[in-house]
């Protein structure tokens, strides 16, 4: 698969993800997480995983990976367990909000900014 399509398939995966999420905080602890937002978060999780390693391959990096990819690795397994930790009341729901946005930001940065490492 061509290098562009990888990327698009990325930022689907990133929109699914961050729409999924947004549902998902919006329903209180009470009404449980929206089984829809759930399902728009996982599908996009999944894009953005198979996208992410298919950018990787295309890039031709190997083992080892430069810590840029450890970081964007961290961020993904952040988002992908917020859910959670709103429905357990680990996380405040405006810390959450506010967390999923910091953790989106980092993620973009890591990807659009020269490798800083």
């Amino acid at each position: 698969m061509p290098y562009e399509a990888y990327k698009v398939l990325h930022l689907t995966g990133l929109i699914l993800t961050f729409l999924g999420l947004g549902g998902i905080l919006l329903r209180s602890r009470d009404q449980g997480p929206s089984r829809f937002g759930l399902v728009l978060h996982g599908l996009g999780m999944l894009a953005l995983l198979v996208a992410g390693f298919g950018l990787l391959a295309r890039l031709g990096l190997n083992w080892p990976w430069p810590g840029w990819v450890w970081a964007k690795l961290g961020v993904w397994l952040l988002v992908g367990a917020l859910p959670t930790m709103h429905k357990k009341g680990i996380l405040p729901l405006a810390l959450g909000w506010l967390v999923a946005g910091g953790a989106g930001v980092a993620a973009a940065w890591l990807g659009v900014a020269p490798k800083p490492f």
